[in-house]
């Protein structure tokens, strides 16, 4: 009864070992991730890892890497949060404008400080909409699919 166990072992190795040596020509990684996915995710993650202490960071740093994983749900999250910069960029200089203009602005040199995070989202969100992103995804969404690639 050992023999016929491990006939079939053998067999089942032996085959294994053929699928893979088929599969070795035809082996897919997945497309180069392009530049500007690479720059979205390290802006993406010098905002959230910062903001980890709270939920939001935590959402950032987690939309990143799936943004990086090529996720399209992850690119939604993300653009809401740049939308969210915008308005954070607005009420920045407004505040600095309303508080420069009555000469109350006790700390001039903490407005850029300020500025940072919502212009570091801005460039990411715009980063991650580009065209070779947007190719990058269709290409992994067609990978997962099983389509071939032309």
């Amino acid at each position: 009864m050992g023999d016929k166990w491990a006939e079939r072992r053998e067999a089942r190795r032996r085959q294994g070992e053929a699928e893979l040596a088929d599969l070795r020509g035809q082996v897919v990684l997945g497309p180069e991730r392009p530049k500007s996915l690479r720059l979205a995710f390290v802006l993406w993650m010098v905002i959230g890892v910062p903001l980890v202490i709270g939920l939001v960071g935590i959402v950032i740093v987690a939309a990143a890497v799936n943004l990086r994983a090529g996720y399209r749900g992850a690119r939604v999250w993300l653009t809401a949060f740049g939308v969210l910069a915008v308005f954070q960029l607005v009420g920045v200089v407004w505040v600095a404008l309303d508080l420069m203009s009555s000469n109350k602005l006790v700390y001039p040199q903490f407005v850029p400080i300020a500025l940072i995070f919502p212009i570091v989202a801005l460039v990411a969100t715009v980063s991650m909409w580009q065209r070779d992103t947007t190719e990058y995804m269709r290409q992994l969404r067609e990978i997962s699919s099983g389509q071939r690639l032309p």
